[in-house]
């Protein structure tokens, strides 16, 4: 009697083997590449949000300069000073500039119960950073009067991701509440 055989030959084994192998080592390659691809579309998004955040917060910050406070702005080289009155009836001061040893985005602020010159808002506050400084760097801030009465801003600001080239980014703001000294016609 003959009796059937079951199971693989040696070459069938080897050969199945070999292709399994192939199939997985591409998948984990694809699987990574994929990984890789994500990471950096987080990374480039993390990016969009921190300017789009900085760009919000900047236009909020200076439309509310002067209100109730003599001097509203003062722009120093890359640095801005803002003033205000908040809604606690505290005299606020915010200033904001490039520290460009660290490409930081530093930032400072303080209430006080009467008018303070602005400049001085960080002689007795902590500073921040404004960014996430293991992920993003500052490479450029500018704030220029875009208008010859001085009511409007340019800020100019330039954010990377850590070892990429920056992202240039410029917004025009004006105060709601800057009053411009003189008339245009004298």
């Amino acid at each position: 009697m003959l009796r059937a055989q079951s199971g693989l030959s040696l070459l069938e084994l080897v050969l199945g083997l070999g292709l399994s192998s192939l199939l997985l080592l591409s998948s984990s390659t694809l699987f990574v590449h994929q990984q890789q691809l994500l990471s950096q579309q987080i990374k480039r998004t993390q990016l969009l949000i921190a300017s789009h955040h900085l760009a919000t917060y900047l236009r909020s910050e200076v439309r509310r300069a002067g209100y109730a406070q003599s001097y509203g702005i003062e722009i120093q080289g890359a640095k801005i000073s803002l003033g205000y009155k908040d809604e606690a009836g505290e005299y606020r001061r915010v200033s904001i500039w490039r520290d460009a040893l660290q490409y930081k985005l530093k930032y400072c602020a303080g209430s006080h119960g009467s008018e303070l010159p602005l400049l001085d808002t960080c002689s007795d506050t902590i500073n921040f950073s404004m960014l996430n400084d293991k992920l993003l760097s500052m490479r450029d801030f500018e704030v220029t009067k875009a208008s010859d009465d001085g009511s409007l801003l340019r800020i100019d600001y330039a954010i990377a991701l850590k070892g990429e080239s920056p992202r240039a980014n410029a917004i025009y703001v004006a105060s709601r509440n800057m009053q411009v000294d003189g008339d245009a016609s004298q």
